[in-house]
């Protein structure tokens, strides 16, 4: 059978390989049809599962990670689509690649040791050096919003520049008064109030004064007991008063006369208390007198640091006699004009005196008679002076009379009481002191210890100073000035003794301002270096707020501008204060 078969095959005239040929072709084409199939099928499969149009539009603007960056953007970059932050750095992939410009796959950009978004926390630059730019100039980098201007380094700035002015007054007022006012600086004020006297003097078409350096040295020997013995007053406890600080000096003279002042206070000031005050004032534009001398002190008086003023005025007996003129006796004045001031003026030639125009005079010392009795030699190079006559019995017991200041117990206002001492001839009384006045009346019975020479009687009276004008009234403290007019209206005014007077704490502002304006040379560094840090710092303010205006001008942020023109003016202030 197999020869038959191979005859067959043989018979049809195809050889043997032919055959095999074939047959392996026919079952090539049966694997490839069987493939295509199945990838048509394949196909169709994947035909079903394709989106619309519309859904295929979404997938395309899709941001699975909401971090700025479509998923199709993040496959280009590199970066997770289903992580806002891929490099963990703080900040978002869409923040790095559109505003900061850092690499969403690296962490720390500039490889400095900080991660990115530490840097932009910081004020940094995480791309690499750039901190000024990143401070100062506008841009992408910092979303065009200078890091130096930002609202709550500006709050910062102006903390510190405020703190820094405040610890600076503190440091300054916590010094003892000693410390910044300075003997030169006592010697300056003491002759800028000569020369607001002057110019009183001079808008009165009155002769300016000279200055004495025996009147100064009188005038501060003067200030200093007071500061050393704790009184305010014209006479010591030791019974010192005028003539004696002069005598002292060997200042010989013809009339003199002393004004006084307590107070943490300006010349401008003293001087302006002085005129408020009829016998100060009558002291700064006396004609007879042509030489002046003025002597300050610093320290603690009571409770308070203050300082103590002596004015004293002078006419030298030593002038040429052509200069001397006897004096006359006047015209008798009418009662309701006739007046005389005391307590703060002494004169070694006296004024005629006719008992019948003046019957009153003034003692500030204890049981003392005041008698105007000529000289037994009364020839000053040769020219003879008038006897003077007696005068009648003292009016005011200046020794007794007091003014007194009291505060009640749980209130804040203080009562001004004045206690005067004065003759039955006494009509009328009044005391003045810094604008307020006191209308004195008869007191109910007799005051007891009254002298031999005083027909005792005590007239009182009361106001009351409230805390906002005790400042205004105590500071500076002047003597008050008591005014007495008897039955005929003839007046009398001397000044008044305080008891006990404490002057007004002065406002740490009023202190800071004095301190700067007078500054000491060792305190003046301290006031220089405080301008300059303002200086500085304002000077850098502008240039930042220019840049920030000019280099991105469409780009603005209205809030940076407004917060960098108020650290300017808050600069400008502290820089003038």
């Amino acid at each position: 059978m197999a020869k038959a078969k191979a005859k067959n095959n043989s018979s049809s005239g195809l050889p043997v390989n032919s055959s095999a040929k074939a047959l392996a072709s026919a079952e090539t084409s049966a694997k490839i049809g069987a493939k295509r199939k199945k990838n048509n099928q394949a196909k169709a499969r994947l035909k079903k599962r394709l989106p619309s149009a519309a859904a295929a539009q979404v997938i395309k603007f899709k941001d699975s990670d909401a971090d700025g960056l479509l998923d199709a953007e993040e496959k280009i970059l590199g970066t997770d689509p289903k992580k806002s932050d891929s490099d963990r750095d703080g900040l978002s992939d869409g923040a790095e690649v559109k505003i900061y410009g850092t690499d969403p796959l690296n962490s720390d950009t500039d490889g400095d040791g900080l991660k990115d978004g530490e840097e932009i926390k910081r004020g940094l630059n995480p791309k690499g050096h750039g901190l000024l730019k990143d401070l100062f100039i506008p841009g992408r980098h910092n979303n065009f919003k200078p890091r130096a201007l930002h609202p709550k380094r500006i709050a910062f700035y102006s903390l510190s520049a405020v703190l820094f002015k405040v610890i600076l007054a503190v440091s300054v007022m916590a010094l003892p008064i000693e410390a910044w006012l300075t003997p030169d600086l006592l010697v300056e004020q003491s002759k800028k109030i000569i020369s607001l006297t002057n110019t009183i003097r001079t808008n009165l078409n009155l002769a300016p004064l000279s200055e004495s350096p025996l009147l100064d040295q009188a005038a501060f020997n003067k200030a200093q007991d007071m500061l050393f013995n704790q009184y305010f007053s014209h006479n010591g406890p030791d019974g010192k008063s005028l003539a004696d600080w002069l005598k002292t000096i060997k200042y010989d003279f013809l009339t003199a006369g002393e004004n006084l002042a307590m107070g943490f206070t300006s010349p401008e000031e003293v001087v302006n208390a002085w005129t408020r005050s009829q016998t100060h004032y009558k002291n700064l534009i006396d004609r007879d007198f042509n030489e002046i001398g003025v002597g300050i002190v610093s320290g603690r008086y009571g409770l308070a640091q203050t300082t103590l003023v002596a004015q004293y005025f002078g006419a030298a007996l030593s002038q040429p006699a052509a200069a001397i003129k006897p004096a006359q006796a006047s015209a008798p004045a009418s009662a309701a004009s006739n007046s005389r001031f005391a307590g703060d003026r002494i004169n070694k030639i006296s004024e005629p005196v006719r008992p019948k125009n003046l019957a009153i005079a003034v003692t500030d010392s204890p049981g003392q008679e005041v008698k105007f009795e000529p000289d037994p030699a009364p020839l000053i190079a040769g020219i003879f002076i008038p006897q003077i006559a007696s005068a009648a019995e003292p009016l005011i017991d200046l020794f007794k009379s007091k003014l007194y200041v009291d505060q009640p117990k749980g209130q804040s206002q203080k009562v001004v009481r004045a206690e005067v001492y004065l003759s039955s001839a006494a009509a009328k009384a009044r005391v003045d002191f810094n604008n307020y006045f006191i209308d004195l009346k008869p007191a109910a019975g007799e005051a007891a210890g009254g002298s031999a020479a005083l027909a005792a009687g005590l007239w009182t009276g009361q106001t009351i100073i409230f805390e906002e004008n005790r400042e205004q009234i105590f500071n500076p403290v002047v003597l008050p000035i008591l005014t007495v007019e008897d039955r005929l209206g003839n007046k009398t005014a001397a000044d008044l003794d305080w008891d006990n007077i404490q002057p007004a704490d002065t406002s740490l502002l009023k202190q800071y301002y004095f301190i700067k304006q007078h500054q000491a040379p060792y305190i003046r560094p301290l006031f220089n270096l405080t301008s300059i840090f303002y200086k500085v710092i304002l000077a850098i303010a502008l240039i930042a707020l220019a840049l920030n205006i000019l280099i991105e001008i469409k780009k603005q942020s209205p809030r940076i501008i407004l917060s960098t023109l108020g650290l300017i003016a808050l600069l400008v202030v502290l820089i003038i204060i």
